[in-house]
């Protein structure tokens, strides 16, 4: 067994995302392709998905890894754009709130890394990027004391 073949056949997608993304113009490295065109861009032989996925009529049209898919699709501005935003908010002080939400978020990235953002996850993601923004942009202790209680009608 290739050492390609571990976790759903994830080092090959990587492995082919790497060698597109080598191989990729200016333009695509800079407005990548547009959203969704994983499977346009990265190619698998009949072979490898034979040898992969068990069969050759799979498209592959994901990454697997949402590093990877921002480079190919939206091209580095847009990866460099949500890495800034991603680690603009880690924040570990005093404040126990701002660490936890913190690693929460670090967790996110990391999972990030073997997987795909889905749409169920994804608000979540968002309601702890804003909470953290918050806190961070309002000193975390004070940002949440100020939250608005129910107990103020």
């Amino acid at each position: 067994v290739s050492q390609s073949r571990y976790s759903s056949s994830r080092g090959i997608i990587w492995e082919n995302s790497i060698k597109t993304l080598q191989n990729s113009s200016i333009k695509e490295l800079l407005i990548g392709t547009g959203p969704d065109t994983f499977y346009k861009r990265v190619y698998f032989s009949p072979e490898e998905k034979e040898t992969y996925f068990n069969t050759t009529e799979i498209e592959v049209d994901k990454a697997h890894n949402i590093f990877l898919e921002t480079l190919l699709t939206l091209g580095i501005p847009a990866f460099l754009c949500l890495y800034l935003l991603y680690t603009r908010f880690i924040t570990f002080n005093n404040n126990s709130m701002c660490t936890y939400l913190s690693l929460l978020l670090i967790g996110y990235l990391i999972q990030g890394f073997f997987n795909i953002d889905v749409v169920s996850v994804y608000p979540i993601f968002i309601i702890l990027l804003s909470i953290l923004a918050y806190c961070k942009s309002h000193g975390c202790s004070q940002a949440l004391t100020q939250l608005p209680s129910n107990s103020d009608n």
